[in-house]
This record gives C-alpha cells, sequence and structure tokens, in this order.
C-alpha cells in the first residue's frame, strides 16, 4: 500500500492504477479521507478482508486531530 500511496504523490492516477493489490485483481481502492467535515488525505483499501475487517491504511496530507491510521480503528480518533 505504500508503493502505491507513493506512486499516487508522484504521478497521480495513472501511478496508482500501477501498482496492483497483491491479494486482488487490480490496483487498491481509493478514496479521499474525510475527518470531521475536513479532507485529511486519502485512503487505500484491499480486497483482502482480515478477521477483523477490510485491509486499508489511511494516509494523512493536512494537519489536525490524531486518528488511527493502520488496522481496524483505521479512520477513528486517537483516545488517550
Amino acid at each position: 500500500m505504500v508503493r502505491a500511496a507513493v506512486a499516487y504523490k508522484l504521478k497521480g492516477e495513472a501511478g496508482l492504477q500501477s501498482v496492483p493489490d497483491p491479494c486482488g485483481k487490480g490496483p487498491f481502492a481509493f478514496q479521499r479521507f474525510v475527518f470531521q467535515g475536513e479532507d485529511r488525505g486519502f485512503q487505500l483499501t484491499s480486497t483482502y478482508v482480515a478477521t477483523k475487517g477490510p485491509v486499508k491504511m489511511i494516509f494523512v496530507e493536512k494537519d489536525g486531530p490524531a486518528i488511527t491510521v493502520l488496522g481496524p480503528r483505521a479512520g477513528q480518533a486517537v483516545t488517550p
């Protein structure tokens, strides 16, 4: 996923499409990540579904409240 994220940042959509999801057929699913009404970055999701849910990773592009970027709590606020 990190390779796909870097390819996206360097070459846009074409870069994202050039890195296949090793557990699927084609690239990772892409969507913008909005937290508390503000666009904070983007999220990549694999077609692979682990025991605790889909495998996804968030790539933060803008400062803001702390969020979990990997695992079953990805996209949720970090709680102390």
